[in-house]
């Protein structure tokens, strides 16, 4: 697959022998990103900008960089996670063939903006791996800074600010703000007792029979992939099983998908979320309206309360994507249905494949053309993509849709080729990435601690006053919550083994009822839709290199030659580099 050719071009103009930085130096990596995807889509004018100053910090330091070793992301906010070539990086040199021993990077924020614990945790990591990270700009404390402009005291005089005060510091001390209950739930104090004490100690407890609706909601699209709009008519064919929420009649499809969108049913109560932005327009009879929206606050502004979950997490984030998917699939958002509408991603430009269905004319006659094209390349025609042109090419329907299953056959085909690519290898590795980031995180708990006990000691000796006691120590209490909050979100995302196995089975059962029912190589296509959906996350398309990659529960890179899908139509397995 194609490496970062938008910005190889700024790399090398740099670049002498093809390294950056000192050409006698010792070999080390790079690694650039930007976080939004504005700076990605403009130019990525960020990345080159930060590759020169990587070449001035490792010229002068005495490190060499070549291409083969430089690391960039793109449009991936401030979670690390979730970035792709930053995971590759840390896989790199925690294994036994790094290429080197440094990492050099233009700020510490390029590396994570989190200050309260991810970019410690991530330099406790390269320490442990006797990586040494090099920056061009040091960056100063952003703790001290987001300390002391943790709570605002301009504006305190007027009530509706107090009240947005008091609501926050309501969530920071563990309370949930709502006045009104999610369905499942019911209001209790910190003692799980419901009554007047809950209008003001207010806790999440659950409401055994409300909650079993929403368990249904879960299991029906988490692990069976049904959809919304099926879901809220199972509901209501059984009102006084699952009773539609209160002041509504009955069940809807867009309740449904918000229950599943909601992540206080995983174990998050989300505070201090919305701002409302006022503003005016004119009307149809040219007077002046106010108005007023509600928008989403910067995610780092949110306050997660930590309630009793109604699902797992994994469940949570399984029915997600299935809602993820349903919507990209939808035949709705196609004047005809398309196999892997929704999944296919360019491999040059990482937009979109979409399918498209033009009429053609040929001696006289109409005829269909259904294929798959790209969203920047269009109809054959190279378009400019930030200063460079796509040059992936459509495919034919019958092509790709054929290459993709048949790929997937052999799998569906050989219940021990399925019920091996279904072990939980990935499932376990992220229990273990989750597990050394609690433990990180219970270590920093442990830091902080001793430091308000040395703050503690300080202000007995009389080594300042008690106003700045007051500030330093509140500051260490805001930092313990939040690393208290983040540790309790990460434990609830352990999988345990029983939800690993339950998931396995139910997509043993789908692919044994398709064998039994001979939908393997006969399957209509509603069939293929789902197993795909349920087998594959994403496709990404190299049209010119023939191939394509896919990724999920089965994954690997394979031949989008039509000789493979001649060799699936005779029985053959389709070949496969995976």
């Amino acid at each position: 697959m194609p490496n970062h050719d938008y910005f190889k071009p700024a790399f090398f103009a740099l670049a002498t022998d093809g390294c950056i930085g000192d050409l006698n130096g010792e070999p080390a990596y790079a690694y650039i990103r930007v976080s939004d995807e504005v700076q990605a889509e403009e130019g990525r004018t960020g990345l080159p900008r930060q590759l020169e100053h990587i070449h001035q910090i490792a010229r002068e330091k005495g490190y060499k960089i070549a291409w083969e070793l430089v690391f960039a992301d793109d449009a991936t906010g401030f979670e690390f996670e979730d970035r792709p070539h930053l995971t590759r990086l840390r896989r790199e040199y925690k294994s036994s063939h790094r290429r080197a021993n440094v990492v050099v990077m233009e700020h510490l924020d390029r590396l994570s903006r989190n200050a309260d614990w991810h970019q410690g945790f991530l330099l406790d990591e390269m320490k442990k791996q006797g990586i040494l990270p090099v920056f061009w700009k040091e960056f100063t404390s952003r703790v001290e800074r987001a300390v002391m402009g943790a709570i605002a005291q301009d504006g305190m005089e007027q009530a509706k600010e107090r009240m947005r005060e008091g609501r926050l510091m309501k969530a920071k001390s563990g309370r949930v703000t709502a006045t009104r209950p999610a369905h499942g739930y019911k209001l209790v104090d910190s003692h799980g007792r419901e009554g007047e004490a809950a209008r003001k100690d207010t806790h999440y407890g659950i409401e055994d029979f409300t909650a079993t609706s929403i368990r249904y909601i879960f299991t029906r699209i988490g692990l069976e992939a049904a959809t919304a709009s099926a879901v809220a008519g199972e509901l209501n064919d059984h009102p006084t099983l699952y009773p539609p929420p209160k002041n509504m009649k009955c069940w809807t499809q867009s309740y449904v998908s918000g229950i599943v969108k909601n992540s206080v049913y995983k174990g998050e109560f989300i505070a201090n979320r919305w701002k409302v932005v006022k503003g005016k327009h004119i009307d149809e009879f040219g007077r002046e309206v106010r108005s007023h929206r509600n928008v989403f606050k910067p995610k780092e502004e949110w306050v997660i309360v930590p309630v009793p979950p109604i699902v797992a997490p994994d469940l949570w984030d399984l029915a997600n994507e299935v809602m993820e998917k349903n919507r990209q699939m939808a035949s709705r958002n196609a004047r005809a249905p398309f196999l892997l509408t929704g999944l296919v991603k360019c491999a040059y430009c990482g937009k979109s494949y979409i399918g498209a269905q033009d009429n053609r004319h040929h001696k006289g006659k109409t005829y269909v053309l259904r294929s798959y094209r790209c969203l920047i390349h269009g109809g054959g025609k190279n378009r400019s993509y930030a200063g460079q042109t796509c040059q992936n090419r459509r495919i034919p329907t019958h092509v790709l849709d054929d290459a993709v299953w048949f790929s997937i056959q052999k799998y569906l085909l050989d219940p021990e080729t399925i019920s091996s690519v279904l072990e939980p290898t990935e499932l376990l590795e992220q229990n273990r990435r989750l597990q050394e980031q609690i433990d990180y995180l219970s270590r920093t708990l442990d830091e902080r601690e001793a430091e308000d006990q040395k703050l503690y000691r300080a202000y007995l000796a009389d080594a300042f006053d008690e106003e700045e006691y007051a500030s330093r120590h509140r500051g260490i209490r805001e930092a313990k919550e939040t690393l208290w909050a983040e540790r309790e979100r990460l434990e609830a995302q352990i999988i345990s083994q029983n939800e690993i196995e339950a998931r396995k089975q139910f997509v043993l059962s789908v692919v044994e009822e398709a064998r039994q029912n001979n939908l393997v190589q006969n399957a209509p296509f509603e069939v293929k839709q789902r197993i795909i959906k349920m087998l594959v996350d994403k496709i990404t398309l190299d049209v010119v290199n023939g191939e394509f990659l896919m990724e999920g529960t089965i994954r690997g890179v394979f031949s989008t030659d039509i000789v493979n899908t001649f060799a699936g139509r005779c029985g053959l397995a389709p070949m496969g580099r995976g």
